[in-house]
């Protein structure tokens, strides 16, 4: 009989401290916003470095795109006074950008990486095989996706993250 009591006990004090557990979750998750400063500021220093090391960036983002779209239907021209950040910065924890690889070398991209670097952002920077040298038995890396992110921001924030992808000419097969 103890034991059942005790057992019970048990069973009431866990039920309350995982109800409390869950509520501090909420709590911190409701805090837990991508802020449009943030976002604005990664996608600032990202489309201004691109931009000096002469990379082009376009927006490959459907959600985004559908999102320029809603917003120029809703204001009834395509070249309505919206807020850039309105449409870029809307709650979203990734942006899809991307480039060609003629325009964006690897010295360009090298440039690039460590401006945004010297800024205080991470960038991870993903390579594969260039498949055109390939058959010649050459193994080149070439840069495939840039990822950048702001590892510094508080715990009660979410990290925005660009994501950048370059987009190689293929070989034509016979």
């Amino acid at each position: 009989m103890l034991k059942t009591h005790l057992l019970f006990m048990i069973c009431i004090v866990s039920g309350f401290l995982l109800t409390l557990q869950l509520i501090s979750l909420q709590i911190l998750l409701r805090k837990g916003h991508v802020e449009e400063k943030t976002s604005w500021n990664l996608l600032d220093v990202v489309t201004l470095n691109a931009n000096r090391n002469s990379i082009p960036l376009f927006l490959i983002d459907s959600e985004v795109l559908s999102n320029i779209s809603a917003k120029n239907a809703k204001s009834g021209d395509s070249g309505g006074d919206t807020s850039y950040c309105n449409v870029l910065c809307s709650g979203r924890k990734i942006t899809h950008l991307a480039t060609f690889g003629q325009f964006a070398t690897q010295l360009l991209i090298t440039r690039f990486v460590t401006a945004v670097k010297a800024k205080g952002f991470t960038v991870l920077k993903l390579e594969e095989l260039d498949p055109t040298l390939v058959h010649y038995e050459l193994e080149v890396s070439i840069p495939t996706h840039l990822i950048v992110i702001d590892e510094n921001l508080h715990i009660d924030k979410m990290s925005h993250v660009i994501h950048i992808v370059i987009f190689y000419e293929r070989i034509q097969s016979t």
